[in-house]
């Protein structure tokens, strides 16, 4: 089972970041530590939102925060914070490269662009994908 934090409670100076972690892609974990909970991978539970436009083709799925300015406040400063531990790890996570605050800037792929939420969903599909609404299953997309 995994625990995830309301976007509500979530501190972002708790956020942890782990060690990169170099396979396919690289990757650095996030966790969580507030004292009393322990989250060894983040995972953020977020209020109800409108989901703008979703790109099949690309699986660009793009939220909008219009409704909740906490939660693109959360959202930008944790973007912020991330962007910040790469801009300060660099030279241990990528030995070979320097750049800086703005070329790194320049070249990352926003999580939160003009108020809206960007998320990746795979476009790569093995089966039928399911969501849950109003008390029953419902079958999003199928592909063969």
């Amino acid at each position: 089972m995994e625990w995830s934090i309301p976007l509500q409670k979530l501190e972002v100076g708790k956020v942890q970041i782990g060690e990169i972690q170099h396979n396919e892609k690289s990757l650095v974990p996030l966790a969580y530590f507030d004292g009393q909970n322990n989250f060894s991978n983040l995972n953020i539970f977020l209020p109800k939102l409108k989901v703008e436009e979703f790109d099949e083709s690309s699986g660009k799925l793009l939220i909008s925060l219009s409704s909740s300015k906490t939660c693109d406040a959360k959202l930008n400063a944790l973007q912020s914070t991330l962007l910040g531990a790469v801009f300060i790890q660099q030279r241990i996570w990528f030995p070979e490269t320097f750049y800086t605050h703005e070329a790194l800037n320049n070249s990352f792929k926003p999580i939160i662009n003009n108020g809206l939420l960007n998320l990746y969903y795979p476009v790569q599909f093995t089966s039928d994908i399911h969501i849950y609404k109003d008390g029953i299953w419902h079958k999003l997309i199928h592909r063969d």
